[in-house]
């Protein structure tokens, strides 16, 4: 994973681990690396990851369990709901850069139809 300048290291690792679960790239209830697992394989400092940790585990995606480690949230409901938020929170970006560049919604509207998505 490489990282930019821009944005704290710790949120963009919440971002990655986020979509990785969002994804199936881990599935629910599976245990997740430990701490140092994560840090030494993203070459970022523990403390780092306890951050991400814990933002995940503040917005449901993950759960501790005692001497055990951390796991992917059993809820399908709420990852359900998460990705459709990130679905959200993507097309919002990709609809103001956009509209930045000068783009009417006809003309994204013809972009999209050339890559076959018909809205």
């Amino acid at each position: 994973m490489e990282f930019d300048n821009q944005r704290p290291i710790w949120l963009q690792i919440v971002e990655h681990i986020r979509q990785g679960i969002i994804a199936g790239t881990w599935g629910e209830g599976e245990k997740l690396p430990s701490v140092r697992e994560w840090a030494l394989e993203l070459q970022v400092n523990p403390n780092t990851m306890v951050k991400a940790l814990a933002q995940l585990e503040r917005e449901g995606l993950i759960t501790t369990r005692r001497g055990a480690g951390k796991y992917v949230a059993a809820d399908s409901r709420l990852l359900t709901e998460r990705a459709r938020d990130e679905a959200r929170e993507v097309t919002d970006r990709y609809l103001s850069q956009m509209k930045q560049l000068g783009y009417t919604k006809e003309d994204i509207a013809a972009l999209l139809r050339k890559k076959g998505i018909s809205i």
